[in-house]
């Protein structure tokens, strides 16, 4: 790879200075795996043989065509064999249905499989579908490739490229707005880095270039965001909300007489399937000592407040 290109690269992500400037580099290269490898791909992975020496800059240069232009013959068929990898491995991650981890699964394929042969999509994705967090993925990809990858590292890189763009495999209905995709939208800033920073709503802050928003602001960014063009649009400004009932039909009372009134403190039991095992049986409990607490008051048919209709 280029190493002037690699250079200018890490020396703007070095300098504080510079680093602002990076958004040229995110608006100018930011054509799915050619982002991957022209971004912190190659600056995390070359931090330790790169000269961090002073030089002129000329950030207008920093397009994908003049970066494509760099490479020699060697270097551009590299580029194509990378990019022909990266779409096996989106096609793979699609078909096991955990499409939103394919920028994961291309970043570290990019950053650490230069001397692994005979690599294989399929066998290379199962290991994603199989981990249960990412500290055992990168275990098992260690052991299945013989690699030394730190997860640290791994987690620093990762969560900095996921900072500079948006996922665009977490949708699972771009075309609508839905909660699943909301989840998945909080899910995404979590595991992105985002900070929290009052009247922000997923956009990068000009001085740090990092992405922040508020409570609200959250959902708001959802609803503003356009996936075909990946960019922020302005719809949605303030959240507003229909009410739908009073005190007595919110959860919170439910959970405060289950833990004062029937001293639940805690599960008893391991396991997402005896976890909700046990927590059915409390709620089972629960309507029927307040069902026949109404029974026994004469209450059944009668309201504790009026109710609203549409």
């Amino acid at each position: 790879m280029s190493a002037k290109l690699i250079k200018i690269l890490v020396m703007i992500l070095s300098d504080e200075k510079l680093r602002k400037k990076l958004i040229i580099l995110v608006l100018s290269i930011a054509f799915g795996f050619i982002y991957l490898l022209c971004l912190p791909v190659i600056v995390f992975s070359n931090l330790g043989s790169v000269n961090l020496g002073t030089a002129d800059i000329d950030l207008s240069q920093l397009t994908e065509d003049n970066f494509i232009a760099s490479l020699d013959s060697e270097q551009a068929a590299e580029l194509d064999a990378l990019k022909s990898a990266g779409g096996s491995i989106e096609a793979e991650m699609a078909a096991l249905g955990i499409a939103d981890q394919t920028i994961k699964a291309q970043l570290i394929y990019v950053s650490f499989f230069d001397n692994v042969d005979d690599f294989n999509a399929n066998s290379y994705a199962n290991l994603f579908k199989t981990a249960p967090d990412d500290a055992a993925l990168i275990d098992s990809i260690n052991q299945n490739y013989g690699l030394e990858i730190s997860y640290d590292y791994f987690m620093h890189t990762y969560t900095f490229v996921m900072n500079n763009t948006i996922n665009p495999y977490m949708f699972s209905d771009p075309t609508t707005k839905n909660a699943a995709d909301l989840a998945a939208w909080a899910n995404n800033a979590y595991v992105s880095g985002w900070g929290y920073k009052a009247g922000f709503t997923g956009q990068k802050d000009t001085e740090k270039q990092l992405r922040y928003c508020d409570n609200a602001g959250m959902m708001i960014g959802y609803l503003n965001y356009i996936s075909d063009s990946k960019t922020f649009g302005n719809a949605y400004d303030t959240l507003t909300f229909t009410e739908q009932g009073d005190l007595s039909t919110m959860p919170e009372g439910v959970f405060g007489v289950l833990k004062q009134d029937h001293g639940f403190r805690r599960f008893l039991c391991r396991g997402k399937n005896n976890i909700r095992t046990e927590f059915l049986l409390l709620g089972l409990a629960y309507n029927i000592k307040k069902f026949f607490a109404k029974i026994s008051e004469n209450r059944l048919g009668i309201s504790l407040f009026e109710l609203k209709t549409a």
